[in-house]
């Protein structure tokens, strides 16, 4: 696994269609990229579920936490 790169993100379909594992406890698809996010975090990714089915897994998720497992 490698950590996601930040220009590979702000691609509107990386974000929308890349597998990612986060933080060894779930997996989903990367729907949103924040930039300066309520926890002061400067960028931060919003995942659902593997599913595809719009339910929210994690939101503002700091981008270390975010690993690819392809694309």
């Amino acid at each position: 696994m490698s950590e996601i790169d930040i220009e590979d993100v702000d691609n509107p379909e990386f974000r929308r269609f890349a597998r990612v594992v986060v933080e060894c406890d779930g997996a989903g698809f990367i729907t949103r990229v924040n930039h300066s996010d309520f926890h002061g975090n400067a960028v931060s990714h919003d995942v659902e579920t593997m599913a595809g089915s719009k339910t929210m897994l994690h939101k503002n998720l700091p981008p270390d936490k975010v690993h690819t497992v392809y694309r």
